[in-house]
């Protein structure tokens, strides 16, 4: 794979579009300086190719993940996704490099900095989203229940089966400040 020095990927900042930007990377042959979602895009020096979201390649990816490397790996990928660790794009396309070389045993190849970035990160994920499960607070709001956090990570998906199960048939938001996400749950 041939490293772009001089060359930025910007994408709609989606799982599926960071997904075709892995495409767009092995199918040219390049590994860009940095990857950026459109709401992070500045001016700059380099050159930036716009990497459209195609869910065909996204699936393709997702597909040959799973395949070639483990299901593992793909969670792995898509919880790093989720996490606040500085240019995951690029760091998550290196580790999947390095899988595609390797296969399966890339996730045990804990010395590697291109997966213990990775397992570092999802680790601090996880960590943010069990001490929420635990201390989020709601607040009643015309009958359903109602609750801001500010985490640093993305861990809405990983708290809406907890807040389900704890509400079952009950109508609840979380909404995530620093995300300007929301769970909303109506029942």
């Amino acid at each position: 794979m041939l490293d772009r020095p001089d060359l930025i990927y910007r994408y709609d900042g989606s799982f599926e579009g960071l997904m075709c930007c892995v495409y767009e990377s092995f199918y040219k042959r390049e590994m860009p300086l940095s990857i950026i979602s459109r709401e992070e895009a500045q001016q700059s020096l380099f050159e930036a190719r716009e990497i459209v979201t195609d869910n065909a390649k996204a699936a393709r990816v997702m597909k040959a993940v799973k395949e070639k490397i483990s299901g593992e790996a793909m969670r792995l990928v898509y919880r790093a996704y989720l996490t606040d660790l500085r240019d995951r794009e690029v760091h998550i396309l290196r580790f999947l490099v390095l899988g595609f070389k390797c296969g399966a045993k890339v996730l045990k190849m804990l010395t590697d900095d291109r997966v213990a970035i990775l397992y570092k990160a999802v680790t601090r994920l996880g960590n943010e989203a069990e001490l929420l499960r635990g201390f989020v607070r709601f607040s009643d709001f015309g009958g359903g229940l109602v609750a801001t956090i500010e985490p640093k990570n993305n861990v809405l998906p990983l708290l809406k089966h907890h807040f389900m199960s704890r509400y079952p048939g009950g109508s609840f938001i979380i909404y995530d400040k620093t995300h300007r996400l929301a769970l909303v749950v109506y029942k």
